[in-house]
């Protein structure tokens, strides 16, 4: 378990967005979150792929794939509006993610 969440905390620190994976590991508790979903996103930030810093929607985006591919769309939905997010009182992870996800 560490490990994932050492390669979740890596790729926090580039696109704060993401921490959101850290409860989507808990709600669902499939460390391929961190294994496939982050480890990907940390090789393409890597390899200049994307942008955390100047298109971080396009991070966002990346991850929803990433998320839909591992999990499946429907769950991710469903996990995803069963938390909150601290940053943003009042909305829920899911709108979140939707709203920077399609602008």
């Amino acid at each position: 378990m560490g490990a994932v969440l050492r390669t979740v905390g890596r790729l926090v620190a580039y696109a704060p967005q993401t921490a959101i994976l850290l409860q989507v590991i808990n709600y669902s508790g499939d460390l391929r979150v961190g294994t496939m979903v982050a480890e990907g996103l940390n090789a393409r930030i890597a390899a200049k792929q994307l942008d955390p810093i100047n298109n971080p929607d396009a991070v966002t985006a990346a991850m929803l794939d990433g998320l839909d591919y591992v999990l499946g769309r429907k769950d991710r939905e469903s996990i995803l509006a069963g938390f909150g997010i601290s940053d943003v009182q009042g909305e829920m992870a899911e709108s979140f993610v939707e709203r920077h996800w399609r602008g």
